[in-house]
């Protein structure tokens, strides 16, 4: 432990530096050059001063240093500790903890384990507000969706609608599509799948008119074998073969090399 420093040291520090109080001395003029005894007292005592001033300083850093190993508290320290605990009693106030008794020395032991909830508390808003703007995203591009009136983007969502099974919906929504965009490269195909969706819920009647249709209003379409070929399996699930053989001939004649005229030829080998 380091004790404060008496005055016989300041004097002994003085006293080694005296080599600097000694008069200089000049050859020339010496007698107007060397200093008197009252400028020698004072200069001593002005290197008193600041040799006190210095060891106070110091002074003041080795008790300040002891007080943080002993574990004492000065009066300034023990109200700033009253104030942190005050603000944590603040943070903590809307938390319903098992054992309302516990203190907040219990709840927070150490500094390194509050610095470790706060770096929780914190990632974890981070996160959370990841996830809702991730949430929001989503939702924007999901009303974006709703609100595109584009013939691609109606074609999508009636495609995703057939393939989930929702038929009568999404047979609504291609046909009204190929109405309301007779021209578009699309509405051969929308109309097709339309017929494909009366097809699937055996509305073989409905299948045989939607197809027609493809095959009356868009010849060169590349449904236009596919239409003929499922107008012929239409005919066959309402049991007339006559029908059904004259328009799966007229996929292998009009269109011989299509992926459409092997399955023709199937089923006409069927019938006869």
């Amino acid at each position: 432990m380091i004790k404060k420093l008496p005055l016989f040291v300041l004097i002994a520090i003085f006293l080694v530096s005296g080599c600097a109080l000694k008069p200089g001395v000049d050859t020339g003029d010496s007698a107007s050059r060397t200093l008197t005894v009252e400028e020698q007292l004072a200069e001593a005592n002005r290197k008193i001063e600041e040799l006190q001033h210095t060891v106070s300083v110091i002074q003041f850093m080795v008790d300040n240093h002891q007080r943080i190993i002993t574990g004492k508290e000065t009066p300034g320290s023990r109200k700033g500790s009253e104030r942190e605990d005050s603000a944590l009693d603040s943070r903590n106030s809307g938390r319903n903890y098992q054992n309302s008794g516990r203190s907040n020395k219990a709840l927070f032991p150490a500094q390194k384990n509050r610095g470790s909830n706060d770096f929780t508390s914190v990632y974890g808003m981070k996160m959370k507000k990841k996830r809702q703007e991730r949430e929001a995203a989503t939702k924007t591009t999901q009303e974006a969706m709703l609100d595109d009136n584009s013939p691609e983007s109606k074609y999508k969502r009636a495609f995703s609608l057939y393939k989930a099974g929702n038929y009568k919906v999404a047979q609504e929504m291609f046909v009204n599509l190929s109405t309301n965009f007779p021209g578009h490269e699309l509405a051969d195909n929308s109309l097709y799948w339309g017929g494909e969706c009366d097809y699937a819920i055996k509305d073989y009647l409905g299948a045989i008119f939607t197809f027609k249709k493809v095959v009356d209003a868009y010849p060169k379409g590349d449904k236009y074998e596919d239409a003929l070929l499922k107008i012929g399996f239409s005919y066959l699930a309402l049991n007339d073969k006559r029908n059904a053989e004259f328009y799966l001939k007229r996929v292998v004649e009009e269109r011989p090399f299509s992926a459409a005229a092997p399955k023709a030829q199937e089923k006409l080998r069927l019938i006869r």
